[in-house]
């Protein structure tokens, strides 16, 4: 059974939709929180698989252009890290907007919440398969 492609490309956002939707209606309740995380973190697999199948550029290229440059590799994250960087990022921001109740908290939760927009905007742009290099 195929879906329908609008609900396809939907599934990931849904699911981190949904998280936020629990974790927000149900904080008390340390058992949905633990099943709105796991949504959340499958939520961003799904959405870095997809999102690796578009890429246009390679990992292993940039390590070896690096090398040819005489450049280290150690400029590089581990691939899991960076590519779950906006998530967490997202994790962080929702938690300082929703713990901390000061200025502080309310600033460094939209800054996280902001810089993952960014990110998630460039990877989303890069990973277009129609977007031109």
């Amino acid at each position: 059974m195929k879906l329908p492609t609008w609900l396809y490309e939907s599934l990931p956002y849904f699911y981190l939709g949904i998280s936020l939707l629990l974790i927000l209606l149900f904080d008390s309740r340390p058992d949905i929180v633990t099943f709105a995380l796991l949504l959340y973190i499958a939520g961003s697999a799904v959405w870095i698989i997809r999102s690796n199948a578009r890429r246009r550029d390679i990992r292993q290229q940039r390590i070896f252009q690096a090398r040819l440059q005489r450049q280290s590799e150690r400029f590089y994250y581990p691939q899991w890290f960076y590519e779950e960087m906006p998530f967490i990022y997202i994790g962080i921001g929702l938690t300082c907007l929703l713990t901390i109740d000061n200025l502080i908290g309310m600033i460094s939760g939209s800054l996280f919440l902001l810089s993952s927009a960014f990110v998630l905007g460039f990877r989303i742009n890069n990973r277009n398969p129609t977007t031109k290099a």
